[in-house]
């Protein structure tokens, strides 16, 4: 496996020499780097951590759901913690191996979170495949999460994302907003824009390629900016 491999841009499976498992082929911005890591055998287990979201208010966190394909002799489990310290993100919580709520899991009003997705296998020939990942919260004081004082930017949910990404923010009034996609060449990907009434509003994009993007939201005097991560 290669040791040097710098802020990848982009990541791909496929079963590239035809042996009937999927390798992977990782594309890095630092010096232009491409490496393909061969893989001969699914190795008994395997875990991702997310980068840590901030949804940048207090925030009662409601459950965690997740799809995914679980051969037999494979399993896929989650766990997650919160914090107000990006420095300090606690411990982990115990396993999760269902999706359900996050009430008593997670303190409410850490306003940061993050993920851990656990992925074993006792058959070197069958692994997991997780699809996606999606948490729910509402902001303190707001029920259903239909209003908010400030307008906010949230940024994608789940970070990364798989194949497409649903971008959250908030308006305290109607307003009209705008959110513009970026890659990290600076290209414009997607533009959404429209009149929005006071609230927490998806945005949802499909068939992202893989890689590092920027959205940028505009609303009335606000501007605000986030950077998310699209993966298979």
């Amino acid at each position: 496996m290669d040791g040097d491999f710098d802020y990848a841009y982009s990541v791909h499976s496929a079963d590239i020499n035809g042996d009937g498992y999927m390798d992977v082929l990782g594309v890095a911005v630092i010096g232009d780097d491409i490496t393909w890591w061969d893989l001969t055998a699914y190795p008994s287990d395997g875990s991702l951590e997310s980068s840590v979201l901030d949804v940048q208010e207090s925030p009662d966190w409601e459950t965690i759901d997740w799809t995914c394909s679980e051969p037999t002799c494979t399993s896929v489990s989650f766990q997650v913690r919160a914090s107000d310290n990006s420095s300090s993100m606690g411990t982990w919580s115990d396993l999760l191996t269902l999706p359900g709520s996050l009430n008593g899991i997670l303190n409410d009003s850490d306003s940061l979170f993050q993920y851990r997705v656990i992925l074993t296998t006792t058959d070197s020939h069958s692994t997991p495949v997780l699809d996606n990942v999606t948490v729910t919260w509402n902001l303190t004081g707001i029920e259903g999460g239909s209003g908010n004082e400030n307008f906010a930017l949230y940024g994608a949910v789940p970070n990364p994302s798989i194949n497409g990404a649903t971008l959250v923010f908030s308006l305290p009034v109607d307003s009209r907003a705008e959110l513009t996609v970026y890659d990290l060449t600076g290209r414009v990907v997607t533009t959404i824009s429209g009149n929005y009434e006071s609230g927490v509003h998806e945005v949802i994009l499909d068939n992202l390629a893989c890689g590092m993007y920027m959205v940028r939201m505009t609303s009335e005097e606000f501007t605000a900016t986030q950077r998310f991560m699209v993966i298979e």
